[in-house]
């Protein structure tokens, strides 16, 4: 790892979200019927 590409990773962050992107997030949200697995609220795996 060089210290450039160090650099480049860390500016993942450098970036915001308006209204108008949460709100097209928000809309994803098909709530419990939108569901493909567990509800992670209530999931109890103990891995062994």
């Amino acid at each position: 790892m060089t210290p450039s590409r160090m650099k480049e990773n860390f500016e993942l962050f450098d970036f915001e979200l308006g209204t108008d992107d949460m709100g097209a997030i928000t809309a994803l949200d098909r709530g419990e019927d939108g569901r493909t697995g567990p509800n992670p609220d209530t999931f109890a795996y103990v891995p062994s």
